[in-house]
């Protein structure tokens, strides 16, 4: 399943510019701002498997997706969620 734009608003800050979107982030440490997305990367390297992988298992339906301009995110409650498929 993927997300339009105006489901992830709430979750992802955005300023307009002249070449798109893009995120804009709080100037505070990691401790003090919980992480709300992570890309494709980040989620293959959390649970150590390919980006081939990790598309199979998006297409099956095991892992939601919310698409920002370009980009592939994963929120954090579908991380937690998919942990929580695991068990």
């Amino acid at each position: 399943m993927i997300l339009a734009r105006s489901d992830v608003e709430a979750y992802v800050r955005t300023s307009a510019t002249a070449g798109g979107w893009r995120q804009t982030v709080a100037k505070s440490t990691e401790s003090d701002v919980a992480r709300m997305a992570y890309s494709v990367d980040e989620f293959c390297a959390m649970f150590n498997i390919s980006r081939s992988t990790f598309y199979e298992r998006r297409k099956a339906g095991a892992i939601c997706t919310v698409n920002l301009g370009t980009r592939t995110l994963i929120l954090d409650s579908e991380v937690r969620r998919f942990i929580a498929s695991l068990a």
